[in-house]
């Protein structure tokens, strides 16, 4: 936590807008870390007062975004290791948060993978038609992002049910593997 305070007030005395950024990217995901592996148990708060600071002024709002983020991960992390914790309300209640902020800001990088942690979580309630929909979501809208690549095979696996899928590449023992089922073209 004295890493945070640091990179606050790194932060603070930054001449450059991406110098600015930078650490408070890190003193955010630094307070977040902390909070989630149990060294920090008010981190979500201290978040919390970040983001209301960052919020004030719209040329920050980016930025606010990415420290919201981190706050609802660490409340969530936080939420996990309470005596005898609800499951099923604790992650009710990240979904709900992750709606929220796909709301609030839907056009933040951070906005992906609050899509993809809500499509997972569709996905293992057995929701499937709702997680393709935010996969869709995260492929249309955030081409370029890592996040794009994993909600295009989260989509393929979930249409792939009960159908043959071509498969190639480097084998487990060696080799090559190149399964082509009947009707399935090559892929080029």
């Amino acid at each position: 936590l004295r890493r945070a305070d640091v990179l606050e007030q790194l932060a603070a005395t930054a001449k450059k807008p991406e110098e600015r950024a930078m650490w408070y990217h890190q003193a955010a995901d630094t307070i977040s870390a902390a909070a989630q592996s149990g060294k920090c148990p008010d981190g979500d708060k201290r978040l919390k007062a970040l983001f209301e600071k960052l919020s004030k002024n719209e040329a920050d709002r980016e930025l606010a975004a990415y420290v919201k983020m981190r706050e609802l991960m660490a409340g969530y992390g936080l939420s996990l290791q309470t005596p005898s914790p609800d499951f099923q309300k604790i992650q009710a209640e990240l979904l709900k948060n992750l709606e929220q902020y796909t709301r609030d800001y839907p056009t933040v990088p951070d906005a992906a993978e609050a899509m993809l942690q809500l499509g997972i979580g569709r996905e293992y309630a057995g929701q499937d038609e709702d997680a393709k929909k935010w996969y869709e979501r995260i492929v249309r809208e955030f081409p370029g992002l890592l996040q794009a690549k994993k909600a295009a095979g989260a989509i393929t696996r979930l249409d792939s049910v009960g159908k043959p899928i071509a498969l190639s590449g480097n084998g487990a023992r060696g080799g090559v593997v190149d399964r082509q089922p009947a009707g399935v073209p090559r892929r080029r």
